[in-house]
């Protein structure tokens, strides 16, 4: 798979392509993560999938995965999640 994140993070300038699984997987309760300026593509499945509500992708590029781009799998949701380009 790709890159796993169970904390909370700022990811600016990422490059992540080419995961056999999804590219960046976001792990219910993580916190504020926050995926900025960033590019996900070519990955097996999906983009991103996120468990967690905290989650912002802002001015990022998400194409060409063999999934979704963003899969958003939230339960009892508390915090936004945005998604701005």
């Amino acid at each position: 798979g790709g890159l796993r994140i169970s904390g909370s993070v700022l990811l600016r300038g990422l490059v992540l392509g080419g995961a056999v699984g999804v590219g960046l997987r976001v792990d219910r309760g993580a916190g504020e993560v926050t995926v900025r300026d960033s590019v996900i593509c070519g990955n097996a499945r999906s983009g991103i999938v996120s468990s967690n509500d905290g989650l912002s992708v802002i001015n990022s590029l998400i194409a060409g995965n063999g999934g979704t781009g963003v899969s958003l799998r939230l339960r009892r949701a508390v915090h936004g999640t945005r998604l701005l380009n």
